[in-house]
């Protein structure tokens, strides 16, 4: 519907007469939007539709029309007009209207609009009836009236609530996005409502222009907050994850005003790159988006009613931990269900622990693996071994070539070999591994490739990060028991004694080496964080004492990992991730092991240090 020229908008205000609050997302009140009705040629549908009479086009999709109708009996009011095409009105379409509209008379909850009739008027063509919400997508609702974090979860909440409620009815939406769920507010409260179940299977098979999406009409839903499995045409695997998908996209567009991937240019590219972004591409991290953002993050931090460094510190906490969780690649890692995704947002907002955790570095790392198990089944270990043969530096970024004598695949096992660590003979190996369902990690102990390995540790926890005292004897390791929480542990190499030495607390995982020796056996760089948070810093620990030592002078908010001591042990090397970027630093040490200045940046970018024989690299 093209409107007329009109007056600037005032916020919240008619752009014609400036009266009363806008009217859905033409920024008109109802009366201004009837009245433009009346010039809008080709409005009306074909055939009539009994008491309802379309006066203006909502919206349009792919397959369908949203119309503003009058309804003139038994009851007069305004109504939303949901219209499919005729050129889509075959007779499968027309039964599952009829399927669709017995199973959405079930629904009656407060946050869902409610339908009130469905049909098919006299030239066959189906329509489905719904109350008209004047209200503003649920996005720019919270923009425009700079909604804080806390209460644009609440108003979130409402949307899980509905979800929650049509799911316990056999019902997925399966095209959630701002424009499905609508705004409006009574007695001054802000109430969301959850629109289109009509036609949200059949509606928006959308658009990149028609001929592109020739021949995969299975592909139902919006591509912006489209699913992997939708994406991918798995029908049979689009159940009511899909929805947790969307619902993680759309939470994820509420706190950073973005979503994950640059959408603007998707509708130049063709479908099947779309599709693959969907499918095979990172998703980044709420924090990570955002801080990508430059200069526009002062902008939607203060739409959020905050400063761009408290928004960056709300998303790295818990909340980043609930999207990421949501918006999983893999429909078995998402929410079991949108109840419990609620349950985890109303534990937030009540400081309780919730069921998700933010990713650290290493569990992005972890599932970036996962993704690629074929080719990494055994290099972990395999880098190692190399190591001997002119070392070996394991980097997630380009890099200069690096000279490597050859790779010996040591183990291949299903599951995960990780953080391996040679005894000083060079004769054994002690790794950590997953156990062939990947599920607990447990110290294994090997003295050549393909020799069945020898298991050092069974325990319930997670069992990471060894490492070889330099006399032999000992063998070091952190024993997860929280996610930000574990035990240093030693081991015994001959009795298999151990001894719990110390709580640390930071951030550990399978694909962690937060543990490294000094050359005279001394102390231990390890990763802790003395004030019992989960960001990392280096510290050293002296086992026959017990004294901890801190040597970041002035440590920032980066998080520090992966500590390696120079053969000599006047150097440590360590990464350093901002979330944006990892980088490998050194810093240089006194005789007695004390910082001598600040850290210094390596020219090399990457994670993992490890030196070369030689001391110098």
């Amino acid at each position: 519907m093209a409107l007329p020229p009109s007056q600037p908008n005032l916020a919240g205000r008619c752009r014609r007469c400036g009266g009363r609050e806008v009217s859905h997302d033409h920024r008109l009140c109802a009366v201004c939007l009837r009245s433009a009705a009346l010039d809008s040629p080709g409005l009306a549908p074909a055939g009539s539709f009994g008491n309802y009479e379309p006066v203006a086009v909502l919206g349009e999709g792919g397959m369908g029309i949203v119309y503003l109708a009058e309804q003139t009996a038994p009851l007069q009011r305004t109504v939303a007009l949901k219209v499919l095409k005729p050129g889509f009105a075959t007779k499968a379409v027309v039964e599952r209207f009829e399927r669709e509209r017995q199973s959405l008379a079930r629904l009656d909850h407060p946050n869902i609009a409610a339908i009130f009739d469905a049909g098919a008027n006299a030239e066959g063509l189906p329509f489905f009836v719904m109350e008209y919400v004047d209200g503003s997508a649920i996005t720019a609702y919270s923009d425009e009236r700079s909604l804080p974090i806390r209460e644009r979860l609440s108003l979130f909440l409402q949307v899980l609530q509905a979800l929650d409620h049509s799911h316990s009815r056999g019902i997925v939406h399966r095209d959630l996005k701002p424009g499905n769920i609508l705004v409006t507010e009574q007695d001054g409260r802000p109430r969301a409502k959850v629109i289109d179940f009509g036609l949200a299977r059949l509606q928006d098979w959308h658009t990149f222009g028609r001929a592109q999406l020739t021949g995969v009409a299975q592909i139902v839903g919006t591509p912006e907050y489209m699913s992997p499995e939708q994406a991918a045409g798995t029908e049979a695997a689009v159940d009511h994850r899909t929805d947790v998908y969307s619902l993680g996209l759309l939470l994820y567009e509420m706190l950073t005003g973005v979503l994950p991937f640059e959408t603007s240019q998707w509708g130049e590219k063709g479908i099947t790159e779309v599709l693959r972004v969907i499918c095979e591409s990172d998703t980044p991290e709420v924090v990570t988006r955002f801080s990508a953002l430059g200069d526009d993050r002062a902008a939607i931090a203060g739409r959020r009613g905050c400063d761009p460094r408290t928004l960056t510190r709300v998303l790295s906490s818990d909340l980043g931990g609930i999207v990421a969780k949501a918006i999983e690649k893999d429909p078995s890692r998402r929410y079991a269900t949108v109840g419990r995704m609620a349950a985890d947002v109303d534990r937030y907002l009540h400081g309780e622990p919730v069921e998700a955790r933010r990713s650290s570095p290493m569990r992005r790392l972890s599932r970036w693996m996962r993704r690629r198990r074929a080719p990494l089944a055994t290099a972990a270990v395999a880098a190692a071994l190399a190591a001997t043969g002119g070392g070996v530096y394991f980097a997630l970024r380009p890099a200069p070539a690096l000279t490597v004598g050859s790779l010996i695949p040591f183990t291949a096992f299903e599951g995960f070999e990780t953080s391996p660590s040679f005894s000083p003979d060079g004769k054994s190996l002690v790794y950590s591994w997953s156990g062939p369902t990947g599920e607990n990690y447990d110290l294994y102990v090997a003295g050549s490739p393909g020799e069945p390995p020898r298991r050092l540790t069974k325990d319930p926890a997670q069992d990471v990060s060894p490492a070889w005292s330099p006399d032999g004897r000992q063998i070091a390791f952190l024993r997860g028991t929280a996610p930000t929480l574990s035990r240093l542990i030693i081991l015994d190499v001959s009795s298999g004694e151990e001894r719990d030495l110390a709580p640390m607390h930071a951030w550990y995982g399978p694909m962690t080496r937060n543990l490294s020796w000094s050359p005279d056996g001394k102390w231990l760089a390890v990763v802790d964080n003395p004030r019992g948070a989960g960001q990392g810093l280096i510290r050293l620990y002296a086992p026959a004492t017990g004294e901890f030592r801190d040597v970041m002078i002035k440590p920032d908010r980066a998080e520090y990992l992966h500590p390696a001591f120079s053969h000599d042990g006047r150097t440590l090397a360590f990464t350093r991730d901002d979330i944006q970027s990892q980088m490998v630093m050194r810093l240089r040490l006194t005789p007695d092991y004390r910082p001598e200045g600040e850290p210094e940046r390596v020219d090399q970018q990457g994670m993992f240090p490890a030196w070369l024989p030689n001391g110098k690299h």
